[in-house]
């Protein structure tokens, strides 16, 4: 029964997609989702034996406290109040360990939903990161471009330059204004 509740939790798990981005939950995040379970579920279970054997210990000091109240006419007054203070120590540790128990619980629960909220803002991250630097990739290939064209563009400027030089030089006087 067990496994099989696993093994559904696995196949709900690989279907479902998040929220945001809309992609599929990968095997390796669902691995990490059934351990962070597994341990905070050990975590609930050592819990619980502990809240069970301080109940246990609870029925067996009340089963004695009755014992001693049937023999009570062979006890004092004293004892009788030392078993009773004992008793109100030992509900008040079952309380605190139930208190703890709760405690443990919200935590397991709100730890869940803060790992859930990273996962979907890491993979907007992601997804935002992925788009940005295909624009960077663009604007670096724009770049290279206008400066191969510019490049193009000095030499064939300095070609036109050295050559007007030279035609100039070879007009001699034909081409010279009067002052």
């Amino acid at each position: 029964m067990f496994f099989s509740l696993l093994a559904r939790k696995r196949e709900v798990s690989v279907n479902c997609v998040f929220a945001r981005s809309g992609k599929t939950i990968s095997s390796k995040e669902v691995d990490q989702m059934e351990d962070t379970e597994r341990k905070k579920e050990e975590e609930v279970c050592q819990a619980r034996l502990e809240n069970i054997r301080q109940k246990n210990k609870l029925k067996k000091r009340e089963q004695a406290l009755k014992q001693k109240e049937e023999l009570a006419e062979g006890l004092h007054l004293i004892d009788f109040e030392q078993l009773k203070i004992e008793n109100q120590t030992y509900n008040e540790k079952i309380e605190e360990r139930n208190e703890d128990l709760l405690k443990f619980k919200n935590k397991i629960q709100s730890t869940v939903q803060v790992l859930t909220h990273l996962k979907e803002k890491l993979e907007f991250v992601s997804t935002q990161n992925g788009d940005l630097t295909a624009q960077l990739e663009e604007i670096e290939r724009e770049a290279t471009s206008k400066r191969d064209k510019l490049a193009k563009t000095k030499l064939a400027r300095d070609r036109l330059r050295s050559e007007n030089i030279k035609l100039q030089q070879n007009m001699g006087l034909l081409g010279k204004m009067v002052n």
